[in-house]
């Protein structure tokens, strides 16, 4: 008879199969068949694939500031077990960081530039008059010279408002010809809730020193001589560099994968 299934699908199993003593079978006290009715084989002996699943965190790393907010991180390896044998990498981010050092930073202050004179105490004979100067220099807003934006050290706060749900608020000031203007704003970002949230309810992000400028597009965008401006370069279209389904975002692109495959370690293809 044909072979029975395997006991395993992998890892090393055992199938069977049977004989019957019939051909003829034995009769009017002839002998039995000799030998055994059951056959036993090995089967499916290739290693079973093993998924990975990941090892302890790391202790944090130093931070990169000494105050006014720095970032440290700490990692983990895909390695309890290792994959192997075609079996899945872990699932998630090898590594988390949180915010650290928050205290301001010191700031000195430094003289402004003397104001106009007052009048003279007296209109002859001697009299006295003064004038006077702040310490206000450097003082915490942007200032708009020669046409270009600098903008002093400031925080923003990105909340955890719901499944996919972000909401940000951030209030500033600015000079602009010796005028000082408020400026706030917020909005919420929406986003496929099946990407998960936030690793804390409040991540804050901190901005210091914006007084580069340039005028060479960044990458992922493309320029449009007619502006000009900075437009979004669809990386999906030019070379599909997933080996699946690719997604166009503002400056970048994602890789996604059918139902079953997993995403690999590039980011691009899927296993």
């Amino acid at each position: 008879m044909s072979w029975g299934p395997c006991s395993v699908s992998c890892g090393g199993g055992s199938r069977k199969r049977t004989r019957l003593c019939a051909s003829p079978a034995p009769q009017h006290g002839g002998r039995k068949c000799e030998g055994n009715d059951v056959h036993t084989d090995f089967c499916n002996g290739d290693p079973c694939p093993i998924s990975g699943n990941w090892g302890q965190w790391s202790s944090w790393g130093s931070c990169s500031k000494t105050c006014s907010g720095g970032q440290m991180r700490r990692y983990r390896t895909c390695d309890n077990p290792i994959p192997a044998h075609g079996g899945r990498a872990c699932a998630g981010a090898d590594s988390q960081m949180q915010k650290c050092s928050t205290a301001d930073c010191p700031v000195d202050g430094n003289w402004g530039l003397w104001q106009p004179w007052g009048g003279c105490s007296a209109s002859c004979g001697g009299g006295e008059r003064t004038r006077v100067r702040l310490c206000n220099s450097p003082t915490h807003f942007g200032e708009l010279v020669n046409n270009t934006l600098f903008v002093q050290d400031y925080t923003e706060e990105y909340i955890q408002t719901g499944p996919g749900q972000l909401y940000a608020l951030s209030t500033r000031m600015f000079t602009i010809d010796k005028e000082s203007l408020p400026y706030s704003w917020n909005h919420t970002i929406s986003y496929d809730l099946t990407k998960g949230k936030m690793p804390f309810l409040v991540e804050m992000l901190h901005a210091t020193a914006i007084s580069d400028r340039s005028n060479q597009c960044p990458h992922g965008f493309t320029l449009v001589s007619a502006g000009p401006y900075c437009a979004d370069e669809n990386e999906c279209e030019i070379g599909n560099p997933c080996s699946h389904t690719c997604h166009n975002t503002m400056g970048t692109y994602y890789c996604s994968c059918p139902h079953g495959l997993t995403i690999s370690a590039d980011g691009k293809t899927c296993q």
